[in-house]
């Protein structure tokens, strides 16, 4: 399987939402590492299976169980996670990290 990648600001929202579950119950963040971890591994089995953006390439896959979707872009190399959304969050608000 091709590595995994995640834009700084994608790992900082993963961490950010890790504190928040573990603060709400110990041991739900651990529930959620599992659930992005799961998610993750079905993108790598067949990333282009998941629903494109209007920005092109880049595609989306939800949480199984959490209220979070996975932006990423498959790219020949490695798959690169742009951002950890919780859906309640604007769909676009990682458009600028494109450039990065």
């Amino acid at each position: 399987m091709k590595p995994v990648q995640l834009h700084s600001e994608a790992e900082r929202e993963l961490l950010d939402a890790l504190d928040y579950y573990e603060l709400q119950r110990h041991g739900l963040s651990g529930e959620l590492r599992r659930d992005f971890e799961a998610t993750v591994e079905k993108i790598l089995e067949n990333p282009h299976g998941y629903a494109v953006t209007d920005a092109g390439d880049v595609r989306y896959a939800s949480f199984r169980r959490f209220q979070y979707r996975i932006v990423f872009v498959d790219l020949d190399d490695y798959l690169w996670i742009i951002a950890v959304s919780h859906h309640s969050r604007h769909p676009r608000y990682w458009s600028g990290r494109l450039k990065s």
